[in-house]
C-alpha cells in the first residue's frame, strides 16, 4: 500500500475552509488515519485525510472541505459533465466518449430490468442523474414516468433541453416534500452516496418516497477491493474530496439497513470500466498527469484499452472491479437500530 502507515487519533490538522466530523454512521469521534491524498482530477490545492473509524470501520474524509471550498472541486469541467451523446457525423473524439456513456446506461438498464421490472405505471427517481441519458433511456424502453434530481445546473439543463425530462436542479432534501411519501417504484444513486454530506438522512428519504415492496439501487466504489490495496492512496475511487465515504461490503450493508432496508443482493460489480480504474491509479502511482478532458484523452484511453484488453479480462474474472451495487427493498414497520449498537469487527476482504 502506498499511502501513509495508519495512525489512530481523535483529531487531525485542520486546513482553512474544513470542518472535522464525527462519524457518518455511528457518531464516534475516534477513527485511525489511513492515508493523505489531494484532488488529482481537477488539481485544485489541499490536502485530505482519510479514515477509518474505530468503532464500525467506515471509511471517510476527515476534516471535509465546507460547501464553499467543495464548491472548487465540481468545476464546470468535472469530468461527469463531459460524457455527451454523439451523431453519428460528429468528431470521432466525440463518439468515443459517447461509446462510453451508452455502455454505461445499456449496462444499468440490464441491472434495473432485471431486479425490478417496470412498466408505463411505474415511477422512477434518479438521484444525480447528470445528463439524464439513463432516464431518457429507461423512459424510451419501459414508458414508465421518470424523474431526476441533479444539482449541477449545466447537466440538468442539458438534459430538460435535449430529452424534455422532469429534472430538478436540487438535492433531495430541498425537494423531497414536493413528491409526497410512497410515490416511487424505484428509485437509484449511481455513484452518489459516496458524494453526500449526510447519507443517513437521505437514505431515510428516500425510504419514505418508494412505495411498499419498491427498489432502491445503489452502486458505490469497493473500498475493500483487492486494487484499492494494491494501490493505495493513488485509487483512482480515492478521488479525495469529492467522494466523502468509502464504502466495503459490510458497511454499505451497514448503512442500507440502518436506514430501514432489507438488502435481496449484495454484488461486487457495477456499470463503470474496471480498466479506466486500474490505468487511472498505475498513471497516479508512477507520478503521471491524467488528462482531466475526456475528448483530448479518448484516442489514447481507447488505445491503452485495446491494448491491455487481456490484462483486464483476467482482472474482471478474478473479480477485482472496484464497485459495489446493493439492491433492496424498504423493510415493513421498520425501527431503524441504534447504530452505536453495531459491534466492531474487522475489515471487509
Amino acid at each position: 500500500m502506498t499511502g501513509q502507515a495508519p495512525e489512530t487519533t481523535t483529531s487531525v490538522e485542520q486546513p482553512p475552509q474544513t470542518e472535522t466530523i464525527v462519524c457518518y454512521f455511528c457518531g464516534s469521534p475516534d477513527f485511525t488515519r489511513l492515508f493523505r491524498s489531494r484532488d488529482r482530477l481537477h488539481r485544485v490545492p489541499g490536502e485530505y485525510s482519510v479514515v477509518r473509524c474505530n468503532h464500525c470501520d467506515l471509511v471517510y474524509l476527515n476534516p471535509r472541505p465546507n460547501p464553499a471550498r467543495m464548491r472548487a472541486h465540481y468545476p464546470p469541467h468535472y469530468v461527469i459533465n463531459q460524457f455527451r451523446p454523439a451523431a453519428k457525423n460528429a468528431p470521432l473524439r466525440q463518439r468515443l466518449v459517447a461509446h462510453q456513456l451508452e455502455r454505461i446506461d445499456r449496462l444499468k438498464l440490464r441491472r434495473v430490468l432485471a431486479a425490478c421490472p417496470l412498466d408505463s405505471h411505474a415511477h422512477v427517481l434518479d438521484v444525480g442523474c447528470n445528463l439524464g441519458t439513463f432516464l431518457a433511456a429507461l423512459r424510451d424502453r419501459t414508458g414508465c414516468s421518470v424523474v431526476g434530481l441533479e444539482p449541477a445546473p449545466t447537466p440538468a439543463h442539458y438534459a430538460r433541453e435535449h430529452f424534455h425530462l422532469d429534472v430538478r436542479e436540487a438535492c433531495l432534501e430541498d425537494v423531497a416534500d414536493s413528491f409526497g411519501p410512497a410515490s416511487f417504484d424505484l428509485i437509484t444513486l449511481w455513484h452518489v452516496l459516496e458524494h453526500l454530506w449526510a447519507p443517513r438522512r437521505d437514505l431515510q428519504i428516500i425510504r419514505t418516497l418508494l412505495k411498499p415492496g419498491g427498489t432502491l439501487i445503489v452502486e458505490v466504489p469497493n473500498f475493500g477491493d483487492p486494487l484499492r490495496r494494491l494501490f493505495g492512496s493513488s485509487w483512482a475511487y480515492v478521488d479525495v474530496p469529492r467522494h466523502l465515504l468509502h464504502f466495503t461490503p459490510r458497511t454499505l450493508r451497514n448503512i442500507l439497513e440502518d436506514a430501514g432496508f432489507a438488502i435481496d443482493a449484495l454484488e461486487r460489480d457495477g456499470t463503470f470500466r474496471a480498466y479506466s480504474v486500474t490505468i487511472s491509479s498505475l498513471f497516479t502511482l508512477l507520478g503521471l498527469s491524467c488528462e482531466p478532458d475526456l475528448e483530448k484523452s479518448a484516442y489514447a484511453a481507447t488505445c491503452i484499452r485495446y491494448a491491455t484488453w487481456p490484462l483486464f479480462t483476467l482482472e474482471g474474472l478474478l473479480g477485482m472491479r472496484g464497485l459495489l451495487t446493493a439492491i433492496s427493498t424498504p423493510r415493513e414497520q421498520a425501527v431503524p437500530a441504534d447504530p452505536r449498537a453495531h459491534r466492531r469487527a474487522p475489515a471487509d476482504a
